[in-house]
């Protein structure tokens, strides 16, 4: 299985291999091994760092040129995989990142807004990370701890340090595929597509909250393919559920035409904003633990 888009700055390839449906996904099965390249046609080559933990491999490509076409090489375990040679297809800038709620005690959502000329792609993606600051409900003064010794002790927290269990922090990313498309719509404009949802108490909305959203645009062939894979991720298991569609993507392997590989490389540039979101003040409605009384 391989996965990611080549893009503008660094570009992340995830690789795994596939297992059954009705077999289990171990940390074995994540491709930490293979040299992972990006070729351009004129013959420039991207080498990728070192694997990350998970088959994750990070890819500095600068910045794309519009006129060539680029593509990923995969060399593993003597063979060779390719996907195929794509055009860049430009993204357009993030318009606005919000918080929508339509009522009190109701869920919160963030939200991203874009458009595009009419005659532009009308398929997007999304990928986000979120870091948040929460407290604790109750500050201690003290808390017993042990020495390099072993020995247990008392320390005395210090809230303008980084001694103490008052001030915490949280972080979280994107785990589906969010993907939007206006191709039924008059205009190319996604409106206040919503990519997180929480409860109004959720506590990632109490003190400060910080997310970092990218957004790339898509052909309608990687659209398809993503989203096929997110539905059959969803949809697998239930007892009514259809048959998992074949979903081979623009991946072959061209040391061994029987060796079957899964996966999309897209190519396309990215927009981002980070932002802080101070609006969580009001959306956000405490829940009463009562651990203070």
């Amino acid at each position: 299985d391989h996965f990611g888009i080549i893009t503008n700055g660094e570009t992340v390839i995830h690789l795994s291999r596939s297992v059954g449906l009705l077999d289990d996904f171990t940390d074995d099965e994540y491709v930490n091994n293979a040299e992972v390249i990006v070729e351009r046609l004129d013959g420039m080559r991207y080498s990728s760092f070192p694997a990350m933990e998970n088959g994750t491999y990070k890819i500095e490509v600068g910045e794309l040129d519009l006129n060539e076409r680029y593509r990923l090489r995969i060399a593993l375990d003597g063979e060779e995989y390719v996907s195929e040679y794509l055009v860049p297809v430009m993204t357009p800038p993030i318009d606005t990142i919000s918080l929508l709620k339509e009522d009190q005690g109701q869920p919160v959502h963030l939200c991203v807004s874009t458009h595009n000329s009419p005659n532009a792609s009308p398929y997007y993606r999304w990928i986000y990370r979120e870091n948040w600051e929460v407290k604790a409900e109750m500050f201690a003064d003290a808390g017993l701890e042990y020495d390099e010794k072993g020995n247990q002790v008392i320390v005395y927290y210090d809230l303008m340090t980084s001694n103490n269990t008052y001030y915490c922090w949280g972080k979280d990313s994107s785990k589906v595929m969010l993907l939007g498309s206006s191709d039924k719509l008059t205009e190319n404009v996604i409106s206040s597509k919503r990519l997180i949802t929480m409860e109004p108490g959720d506590k990632r909305l109490s003190v400060m909250y910080h997310v970092d959203v990218e957004q790339y645009s898509l052909r309608q062939e990687a659209y398809n393919y993503y989203f096929n894979l997110q539905k059959n991720i969803e949809e697998s298991g239930s007892l009514f559920a259809p048959i998992p569609s074949e979903m081979k993507g623009n991946i072959t392997c061209v040391s061994n035409a029987d060796i079957q590989a899964i996966g999309y490389v897209e190519v396309a540039t990215s927009s981002r904003v980070k932002r802080f979101v101070p609006e969580i003040k009001d959306v956000y409605e405490p829940v009463n633990s009562y651990c203070s009384a």
